[in-house]
């Protein structure tokens, strides 16, 4: 069974409730929904097993309130302010770094990294618990990204073969918040901690330029 990952919190001056979602927040943060249990998520807010059932219901009900409260820190997307008249590359650089400062801060000027993570946790193995919400901060996103990229690839090149590169960005981004384990094991401490926000936006897009720049030299294929 895991145990809670941080010290549980005071109850003083905090409605039951409020520990909880704070408790769950910490919780789902650290372990996703499946491996934050009720258990450890009561320990943490100091409260009674029972307490869960009596003021959400279930752990689902207090997973979907603490969506809500994802929402509520992290605010409305925040689209990276691209310079229009810039390169495609520049555009590109500009798009990754952009989100890869926020992948990779632990502290944020606004809003709540443990409501990031769960956010972004939501998006790679999604609960189906917020599907509209996702979609309200993936789809602004997802747009100006395959604008960038449609500036890089050939004219004719098919959407599908757009957004499958445009699916392997996203991935190369969100890989450094959601592997830390397995780098931890692969690399050593040294290395791991010259990964920054200006080294990934450096090294994904070289990636994706030179994929970009493949699809003008290579054949055309009839497979869709």
């Amino acid at each position: 069974m895991d145990k809670p990952t941080e010290e549980p919190l005071s109850p003083s001056e905090v409605s039951t409730r409020e520990r909880l979602l704070q408790a769950g927040l910490e919780e789902f943060a650290a372990k996703g929904y499946d491996g934050a249990t009720v258990r450890d998520i009561c320990h943490r807010a100091q409260a009674n097993l029972n307490s869960i059932k009596y003021h959400f219901g279930d752990k689902w009900e207090l997973y979907i309130a603490v969506l809500e409260v994802c929402k509520e820190r992290v605010g409305p997307p925040s689209l990276p302010n691209i310079p229009v008249d810039a390169k495609a590359e520049k555009q590109l650089h500009t798009f990754i770094h952009s989100l890869v400062k926020v992948i990779l801060a632990k502290r944020r000027q606004s809003g709540d990294p443990r409501a990031m993570q769960i956010l972004f946790r939501e998006m790679q193995q999604p609960t189906g618990a917020m599907k509209a919400g996702i979609k309200m901060f993936v789809i602004p996103i997802w747009k100006l990204l395959n604008t960038i990229l449609a500036k890089l690839l050939p004219e004719d090149t098919p959407e599908f073969d757009r957004h499958l590169l445009a699916f392997s960005v996203m991935g190369q981004i969100t890989s450094y918040r959601f592997n830390t384990m397995v780098m931890d094991i692969v690399i050593t401490k040294s290395e791991s901690d010259r990964i920054t926000a200006k080294r990934l936006a450096d090294h994904i897009t070289r990636v994706t330029v030179a994929a970009a720049h493949s699809f003008h030299v290579q054949p055309k294929t009839n497979e869709q």
